[in-house]
């Protein structure tokens, strides 16, 4: 987890699970399946640690931040005019993620 972490926070753009595999996968062997490297960065989700958004057909996985700034666009709301229960069940991220994220935007 820390890995993938550490690779999605410290990219200079949005990854999929798919480009994520292909860049961990010789070190980390299991996570050289898209599938399996697409539950443990879900599971950074859930936990609040990594954000995602989905863009065509593909998921993307970036901060938190990002994710919900991405979110907004889309749904065309600003930070202070938003439903932050929304964003957090379409994200998969934690209600209390959505908002810190929310305040740093408005910040």
């Amino acid at each position: 987890e820390e890995t993938l972490r550490s690779m999605v926070l410290g990219a200079r753009k949005p990854l999929t699970a798919q480009e994520v595999s292909a860049k961990v996968g010789d070190e980390f062997r299991s996570l050289k399946h898209t599938s399996h490297a697409s539950t443990v960065l879900n599971s950074l989700v859930s936990k609040g640690i990594l954000g995602k958004f989905k863009f065509g057909y593909n998921y993307y996985f970036t901060s938190p931040k990002e994710a919900v700034n991405e979110h907004l666009k889309r749904r065309g709301e600003t930070p202070q005019e938003c439903s932050p229960a929304e964003i957090a069940e379409e994200t998969g991220m934690p209600l209390a993620t959505v908002l810190d994220a929310i305040e740093e935007l408005i910040a």
